[in-house]
């Protein structure tokens, strides 16, 4: 049986949240500008795992924001940083 797996984008604008879930999604975009904590209050599961680029989403208080609210709904939440930014296929 599948698995089913929700995934939450955080991030500035332009940051490049809606072409990341373009790029995995076969459904249409409705919004990439909800806050987090509204979208954490929402999530069901207990583990969260939130991936990141080089370092403005943590310098900017975004990651700790997230992080915080996704613990604060009871999640255990690791953290993926350093992923390249429109990283290459190959």
């Amino acid at each position: 049986m599948a698995s089913i797996y929700k995934i939450v984008f955080a991030g500035p604008v332009g940051a490049g949240k809606t072409q990341a879930v373009k790029a995995l999604s076969d459904i249409e975009v409705v919004s990439t500008e909800a806050s987090a904590s509204d979208e954490v209050k929402n999530l069901k599961g207990s583990k969260a795992m939130i991936v990141t680029g080089g370092g403005s989403m943590r310098r900017g208080g975004f990651l700790q924001d997230v992080e915080a609210d996704l613990k604060e709904a009871g999640f255990e939440v690791e953290i993926f940083e350093g992923v390249e930014s429109d990283p290459s296929v190959e």
